[in-house]
């Protein structure tokens, strides 16, 4: 039992220390001197631990507290008058009250968030519907100030049971997100300028709608720089494209637009944002509606298949590749879950850069409740800059700029059509994004072996010996990524070091083989419902490719929409 004076009970626990309580000693065996916490999920894990296991109560006349543990000047606690699920940390060793103060919070489906008095935060990666901020009586959702706050190095350092290397891994991690985003510490100062966006009488737009579109009216203005565009997205889809509305032809600071959107069947959480001619984006206006449209029907697919086994230079040649492009169509084909399937599909000699690139227009006939899938297996080539190409028939293993697809270019197909839902799959070696500054290129790479061969060519890559985890991958667990790019998610087959495999025993490359088992056996329908989200067959991937390669190869999204998940069987 924890006993303390009453004359000097507080509201808050800040200003409590460890030497203020006694305990029985033998109730502090759960508490080790050398403990090091290495991530945010064993921290979680533990504190179970505690709480199911230890028990100190301290009554008062207006307050109840339920005590974990205290040691070494730091104490964790419940407030009994709380629903279950708040842990408060406080820690005597740091100098002000709002870095003594951390809290955390464990949602009902298991999500958690740590966070302080002055808005620090981390906690699961996606936080959709769990943060809001609030700013000018207006609640914004967290993506809007998460770059700045959402800091699991201050969170860790605050908790003060982490070493200062773990927690310098964290910090770093931070910072190279931050310049992955283009932005930099100093540009999320408080007094940072920013542009400025409304729609006019958002409160009187309606919350559902049996139209297939609607019109909005915006204000936009800055006071010190000139525009330069307008974002607007739906479901974190770009519905104008990656580069927006251009606004640079105005020469203008102030400017008002009338747009009309096109709608989604369902919910369409609209968002708009302008950014001025210094690259910063004002804070999104958002707006949800629901449209209930008046004739629902299935939606038609777009499906383009790209395979390529043979190549001019055939000393790469391919097994399986082609007929992963065959094999994919033919299973879409025969889904009685969309209307219809119009199909596109190029192999071997087929497969060139002006041949891929001219599928634009045709992509660009689909609607917006319609879906699109791209495929690609083959060659996945890395140039001297260590940019991404997918191998054409005809290009060059040793110099791929020439006649190698980039990476920018096939997702560019997907860049401002209708549809907002679209995924891109990508069986080929190094599909994955790479960290540039945390690989090293190799002089050769590993081709075959008596059962497997790799999809691999040119010079390769590897990880250099860092430690336990990169940086890139501390920053793929921590953070959300707010890129929103074309809105596609993008599912690569293999890490950005890592080999694509094909075999005899699947007859087809690895990814594809489960891709195709997944769909067609309903392997990937872990819930039983008879439909087969987009982010229960991304889960299967990962999971089955991962198990029959031994570890060796790894999916890995190179972009994720979050907010679009929708059915692909």
């Amino acid at each position: 039992m924890i006993q303390k004076k009453e004359k000097n009970l507080k509201k808050e626990i800040d200003g409590y220390s460890a030497s203020d309580f006694s305990f029985n000693g033998a109730y502090f065996n759960c508490t080790k001197n050398d403990r090091k916490i290495y991530n945010l999920t064993d921290l979680v894990d533990d504190i179970g631990k505690y709480l199911n296991t230890w028990s100190f109560f301290y009554s008062g006349k207006s307050e109840k507290k339920h005590f974990n543990f205290a040691y070494e000047n730091k104490v964790s606690y419940t407030d009994k008058r709380e629903d279950f699920g708040h842990v408060y940390f406080w820690n005597g060793n740091l100098a002000s009250k709002n870095e003594r103060s951390v809290r955390l919070n464990i949602t009902q489906n298991n999500k958690f968030i740590f966070y302080t008095p002055d808005m620090y935060y981390s906690g699961s990666s996606n936080l959709d519907n769990i943060i809001f901020f609030e700013q000018n009586l207006k609640l914004y959702p967290f993506e809007q100030f998460d770059l700045k706050y959402n800091r699991p190095d201050i969170i860790l350092k605050r908790l003060g049971y982490c070493d200062s290397l773990t927690i310098a891994s964290y910090h770093k991690a931070y910072l190279k997100r931050l310049k992955k985003m283009n932005f930099t510490e100093d540009m999320l100062k408080g007094d940072f300028h920013l542009p400025e966006i409304r729609i006019e009488s958002l409160d009187k737009l309606p919350a559902t709608i049996d139209s297939s579109s609607i019109e909005i009216n915006l204000k936009i203005s800055d006071s010190k720089y000139n525009l330069d565009r307008i974002n607007v997205y739906i479901n974190n889809v770009p519905v104008y494209g990656s580069n927006g509305i251009d606004l640079r032809v105005e020469n203008s600071q102030a400017i008002s637009k009338r747009l009309r959107i096109d709608l989604a069947e369902g919910e369409n959480k609209i968002q708009v944002s302008v950014l001025n001619q210094a690259g910063v984006e004002s804070y999104k206006e958002t707006l949800t509606i629901f449209c209930k449209q008046k004739v629902i029907t299935k939606p038609d697919l777009y499906l383009v298949t790209i395979g390529d086994s043979k190549y001019n230079d055939n000393r790469y040649n391919l097994t399986y590749a082609s007929k992963d492009a065959e094999d994919i169509k033919s299973v879409f084909t025969e889904n009685k879950s969309y209307n219809k399937v119009i199909s596109f599909t190029y192999t071997d000699e087929k497969v060139t850069k002006e041949n891929i690139l001219a599928l634009k227009r045709e992509l660009q006939k689909a609607k917006r409740n319609d879906i699109v899938i791209i495929t690609v297996a083959g060659h996945g080539l890395l140039d001297k800059n260590l940019d991404y190409y997918l191998a054409t028939y005809d290009v060059d293993f040793e110099n791929p700029t020439a006649k190698g697809i980039p990476y920018e270019q096939l997702e560019s197909l997907v860049d401002g059509i209708a549809p907002l839902k679209k995924v891109i799959f990508i069986d080929a070696c190094h599909s994955g994004e790479i960290d540039k500054e945390e690989v090293e290129q190799l002089a050769s790479v590993i081709a075959t072996n008596t059962e497997v061969k790799f999809r691999s060519a040119g010079a390769g890559i590897q990880k250099k010996q860092l430690g336990i985890k990169s940086t890139g991958e501390l920053m793929g667990e921590l953070f959300t990524d707010l890129r929103k790019g074309t809105g596609a998610t993008v599912i690569s087959s293999a890490g950005g070091a890592e080999y694509a495999m094909e075999s005899a025993q699947w007859k087809n490359g690895l990814f594809t083989y489960c891709m195709l088992h997944g769909l067609k056996d309903k392997a990937a329908d872990t819930n039983n419902d008879g439909k087969i989200m987009l982010s229960e067959l991304q889960n299967y991937l990962r999971i089955e490719v991962s198990r029959l390669s031994n570890g060796a190869q790894q999916p890995t999204s190179r972009i994720e929409n979050l907010s679009m998940d929708f059915r692909i069987w």
